[in-house]
């Protein structure tokens, strides 16, 4: 073989190969692609690899560099995450110290204690091991529910945990934990495990979470139905936040408990108006510290996957989202005008939004599935947010401030007095609708400027207009 054929053929291979190792970096998959009727699904996504297996002793930063997947995507750590959200700049945030994050998914997963352990060493964050300063894990496990009664089902939870296992829940159980921790690092967290992933099972752990904690995140749910406004969104509403993602199709659902048919849809209990509704971004940082490079809309519907979002069919829009309180935005059209067929207005979703892309995932520990991966979704924007936003909470139990029973009124009412010192606009990507000036249906009002929420928004430090 001449020299200068061996040389083009060895070229084609190395195309070949770092072709095929780009398609690798980028693809990604959802880990519990279907729900049975009657049951919901959580929303995170895997890549369709492994992590370094040796990130250990390189820790955070190795997850904090672009180094192993390539161009166009990233791994994070706690470390770097808080860094471009601005987790330690939240005032008297203290890490969400003294409030309890509750954290509802389906299943058991047996090593989650031991799993957050090893993560947290690696990581650089405090055990939740109760010792000295520590907060603290609490794992309860819950029952069937017995009735179709708003809000507990029937459902009783104590520490007596469940038996039953899923890998895809497992992998879901401790992203939630590991993130929310990650954004309030010295929170307490209840883990709520229902019994299986019944529609109700799951709502009674919900009622147990804000029963019992100051924040709820859940990172899961299922198409709407028509019984939604009259029995389940009984299920909110008590004085307490709860967070649900807004899901990962795009502006379409996935329906038939098999395969993958769609239809345009959002996602229940995301569309509930009782909830705040979380949606995801692709988010790219630079510098050291890291900070935001760019952020834009998780792109996508269907199977590929992308930030949920559009119009409810069975919620009506809710006074916070009225033209009164969003016609105020520049450049925003308001919300009666962007949800009105068919009867409406409606709800529309998500409010709010956070890195959800697994091509700009994070980094997450689960012995059960193999060690560490990187994984997406708006399963991974809604801890993220849900811990930020305890810091608030307990900032201001610091400041003497009553607690806040829903985040969104006070949220759709900043955007109104000052929309750029409260949230970072996403005005790029489409998930079948496209992101825009003001709010849109990709990703709500964007994404939250964590300290100047906490600084003025919640009424800790009051500065004029």
């Amino acid at each position: 073989m001449k020299t200068s054929s061996f040389l083009k053929i060895l070229m084609l291979a190395m195309a070949a190969l770092a072709a095929c190792q780009a398609g690798f970096a980028q693809a990604a998959y959802a880990v519990v692609p279907t729900a049975a009727a009657g049951h919901f699904r959580p929303y995170v996504w895997m890549m369709n690899a492994p992590i370094h297996p040796n990130v250990v002793p390189f820790g955070p930063s190795y997850c904090n560099s672009n180094t192993y997947y390539g161009a166009g995507t990233f791994t994070f750590c706690p470390s770097g995450l808080q860094s471009v959200y601005g987790a330690n700049s939240i005032p008297s945030g203290n890490g969400g110290k003294g409030r309890t994050i509750a954290i509802v998914d389906a299943y058991h997963y047996g090593n989650v204690a031991s799993d957050l352990a090893t993560f947290n060493t690696a990581m650089g964050l405090p055990q939740l091991d109760g010792v000295g300063s520590d907060p603290t894990l609490t794992i309860v496990g819950c029952t069937t529910a017995t009735s179709l009664t708003a809000p507990s089902y029937g459902v009783t939870c104590s520490t007596t945990l469940n038996t039953g296992t899923n890998s895809g829940w497992e992998l879901e159980e401790m992203l939630d934990l590991e993130y929310a921790h990650a954004m309030a690092p010295y929170a307490n967290i209840l883990m709520v495990e229902a019994i299986d992933s019944g529609t109700l099972d799951l709502l009674g752990g919900v009622y147990y979470g804000e029963s019992n904690a100051d924040i709820v995140s859940d990172s899961w749910g299922g198409a709407e139905f028509s019984l939604e406004t009259s029995i389940t969104d009984g299920t909110f509403g008590y004085g307490i936040p709860v967070l649900f993602s807004s899901g990962d199709n795009g502006d379409e659902v996935q329906v038939g408990g098999g395969g993958d048919s769609f239809v345009v849809g959002v996602q229940y209990p995301c569309s509930s108006p009782w909830v705040t509704c979380v949606g995801g971004t692709t988010l790219l940082p630079a510098g050291s510290p890291l900070r935001r490079s760019t952020e834009t809309a998780w792109s996508g519907k269907g199977s590929s996957g992308g930030s949920g979002g559009g119009c409810s069919i069975y919620e009506t829009l809710p006074y916070y989202q009225s033209i009164s309180s969003l016609g105020g935005m520049s450049g925003t059209p308001g919300l009666p005008t962007v949800c009105t067929a068919e009867g409406g207005p409606w709800r529309a979703v998500p409010d709010i939004a956070a890195v959800g892309n697994p091509a700009t995932g994070v980094m997450e520990y689960d012995s059960g599935n193999g060690g560490y991966f990187q994984v997406g979704g708006t399963s991974l924007a809604t801890p993220v947010t849900a811990g930020l936003f305890a810091q608030i909470i307990a900032a201001r139990h610091t400041f003497g401030q009553a607690t806040i029973p829903s985040f969104n009124p006070p949220m759709y009412a900043g955007a109104v007095r000052n929309y750029p010192y409260f949230f970072f606009d996403i005005v790029s990507g489409n998930n079948g609708y496209s992101a825009g000036i003001g709010f849109d249906l990709v990703t709500g009002l964007g994404v939250s400027n964590i300290a100047a929420m906490a600084n003025r928004f919640f009424g800790l430090i009051f500065v004029p207009d």
